[in-house]
């Protein structure tokens, strides 16, 4: 089922096929997917939402998964669940960017700090008062002292103010990103404007005058169902809040301060009502307790038909839709908590467990990300075409040694895997020492030379000549050009298919290690290498481009470490990974002189892309580069025969055909492109 049946907001940014990379097309070949959490597809989850935070706070604001327990917005981090609900996505949209709004606009500090003085009983009357000046003349009334009494309110003004903060925050949203109230409508639409919430606003209970019913006929002021005849005074509070110049509250001390305006006038009515009944009961005015006085008895019951259903300003009883069964109750009691939960910040959300959250980090630091390539018509099958013709290449931007032995991946070899491990680990040492004498060659990149021609007719004057002018010489003046290459980048793409597998992937490696050793001694020679891979099936999440190296980032040494726990498996994608990563190699670039480096050794091909499509389609992409001014070298390296024709049709009059024994001639074709004059 995709996602964009029920996300009206998110179907211009989500894929078709988001939250689900099950393919039905291939029902009699492969397993059904597998329960339980895809991390990929919660890495893209976290970075659309964390995308989305940014770009509404202007801020970078961490956003991360729960691990246990309910979600408290903290002020720092936004928390996400990891149940991806294709009914409910919209509103977790929301529910980020509501919590990213507070981060942005909230002064928790100011919160916190009133908070710990209330609890440790060491906030004074004059500093609550200077900041809830209203609410001194009612707190002045109630009996008992005033740390106790303001621990008692504290809870309630809690409530009132996070409703009063919400609107404020949520008012700079709709006016400063109205692109994203969508998402906002889908969050209240869960939590606020739920059908049992309507019932119970609709129906005669919660008009009993308290602090519970005050709060919820509060907090669902804007539910079109809102009634400002169930309680003394809602028209009054109405007006205090004002949303429609919700604008004027500017900081988070103006909502608590408009807050206390509302919870003095609730206080003001309970204790009003408090004192009714008290003096009802001692037999007082309004009040009957003598059965023998004439009329007690009507009165009595008069005072009970009455009891919680406050006349309104015209004189006339608040009407509603009857009594509730306690079943209804109940799940109204517990829609109001919800939203009493909201309001504290304290959301449930569907964790992971603490194993998921060691990869997901692991992910996060990758920098994964996915990118929708076209794929081409194709002999080989549907495949992983999707509805829209596309499929999903993973790019990991980072490959770390955590996510490694971690078993993030399955196309690097973890420490147990040790099949081959050793011939690969001679021959990264190798291309190590080979890198070493590769670059006191490429050195000459560095050098600097200067070039004086001198007897020019034009120039600065050549002070030794300046005597000549006296005999007519005109030939007086000098010229110094001066020549340095460059700044380069080399892209070193690597087949990782099985066909690579031993001694081409192995010789493969050794030689990018080589050139990037090479390159490290060199301050104008920059080098960028990735692994391509399939699993199988070309299939969301199954194509991988892996960034095991970044001269501009990564340290060598690292690099080394990384290197051996590359391994070939899987099949060919080659035109799908190019394809995937080309905007960042297009950028690089822009700046640098661009080698493009491939080593392979075939025809590309995985289920779902492969024949002449996929050559033609491969060809494309190099076309692209080419158009860029990118110089692509590209080295077939495999033994036999097998795809020989279609490599020059994919690569071009420079591609070459070598024997992996014989990387000597490699080195020469390299060395002689990299010396070459920009």
């Amino acid at each position: 089922m995709s996602y964009t049946n029920y996300t009206n907001y998110s179907s211009y940014w989500l894929d078709e096929d988001f939250g689900s990379s099950y393919d039905s097309s291939w029902d009699d070949i492969l397993d059904r997917k597998p329960k339980g959490k895809d991390l990929m597809e919660l890495v893209g989850y976290r970075n659309a939402i964390a995308n989305f935070v940014r770009i509404v706070t202007g801020r970078n604001i961490p956003v991360e998964f729960t691990t246990s327990g309910d979600s408290y917005t903290d002020g720092d981090t936004v928390t996400i669940s990891s149940k991806l609900d294709d009914k409910e996505f919209d509103s977790a949209v929301g529910l980020a960017l509501h919590e990213g709004s507070h981060i942005l606009l909230t002064d928790f500090k100011f919160f916190r700090n009133m908070l710990t003085a209330i609890e440790t009983g060491t906030a004074s009357h004059i500093s609550f008062f200077e900041a809830a000046p209203a609410l001194e003349p009612i707190m002045d009334k109630l009996d008992g002292s005033f740390n106790n009494n303001l621990s008692r309110v504290f809870p309630i003004l809690k409530n009132v103010w996070n409703y009063v903060e919400d609107r404020r925050i949520d008012f700079h949203i709709y006016k400063n990103a109205p692109g994203y109230r969508g998402y906002y409508d889908s969050l209240y639409e869960k939590y606020f404007h739920s059908k049992s919430i309507d019932k119970g606003l609709q129906s005669d209970e919660y008009k009993e005058v308290n602090l519970e019913n005050y709060l919820f006929h509060l907090i669902n002021l804007t539910n079109k169902n809102r009634d400002f005849n169930a309680l003394p005074d809602l028209k009054k509070i109405w007006k205090i809040l004002d949303l429609k110049k919700i604008g004027r509250l500017t900081s988070s001390q103006d909502t608590f301060k408009v807050a206390a305006e509302i919870l003095a006038v609730i206080l003001e009515n309970v204790k009003l009502e408090s004192d009714k009944k008290q003096k009802k009961g001692k037999g007082g005015e309004g009040g009957c307790n003598n059965k023998e006085q004439k009329g007690c008895e009507s009165q009595n019951q008069e005072n009970k038909k009455s009891a919680g259903t406050p006349k309104n300003g015209k004189g006339k009883r608040s009407g509603g839709k009857g009594p509730l069964s306690d079943r209804q109750k109940k799940i109204i009691e517990k829609a109001f908590q919800k939203q009493k939960d909201f309001l504290d910040g304290i959301i449930k959300k569907k964790n992971v467990t603490k194993a998921e959250k060691a990869q997901l980090e692991n992910l996060k630091e990758a920098d994964v990300d996915q990118k929708k390539v076209k794929l081409p018509e194709s002999r080989w099958g549907r495949g992983g075409r999707r509805s829209d013709g596309t499929t999903n290449v993973t790019v990991i931007n980072k490959v770390t040694l955590g996510a490694i032995q971690n078993n993030v991946w399955d196309h690097f070899r973890d420490d147990y895997d040790t099949w081959g491990a050793e011939e690969l680990k001679k021959s990264i040492d190798e291309g190590v020492r080979l890198g070493k004498m590769l670059g006191n060659k490429l050195k000459l990149r560095d050098e600097k030379r200067d070039t004086k021609f001198t007897r020019l007719r034009t120039g600065k004057i050549d002070r030794r000549l300046v005597a000549s002018l006296g005999f007519e010489a005109e030939s007086v003046f000098e010229k110094i050009e001066t020549f340095q290459y460059d700044p380069a980048i080399i892209y070193i793409s690597i087949d990782g298919s099985s066909s690579m597998n031993g001694g081409l992937f192995d010789r493969a490696m050794k030689t990018a290690v080589a050139i990037a050793k090479a390159a490290d001694s060199i301050e104008q020679l920059d080098v960028v290498i990735n692994l391509r891979h399939c699993h199988g099936y070309a299939r969301n999440g199954n194509i991988f481009v892996s960034k095991i190296y970044d001269s501009r980032r990564d340290a060598f040494r690292t690099f080394l470490e990384i290197a051996k726990h590359c391994k070939a498996c899987g099949t060919t994608p080659e035109g799908l990974c190019y394809d995937a990563i080309m905007s960042q190699i297009i950028k690089d670039a822009s700046s640098k002189h661009m080698y493009f480096i491939n080593f392979s050794d075939g025809m590309p091909g995985c289920e779902g892309y492969g024949g002449q499509s996929a050559v033609q389609h491969t060809r494309k992409q190099i076309k692209k580069m080419i158009s860029y001014n990118i110089k692509v070298l590209s080295y077939f390296i495999g033994n036999g025969a097998y795809g020989n024709d279609k490599f020059r049709q994919m690569y071009g009059k420079d591609s070459e055909f070598i024997n992996v024994q014989q990387l000597s001639k490699l080195a020469r074709t390299l060395n002689k492109k990299f010396l070459e004059k920009t």
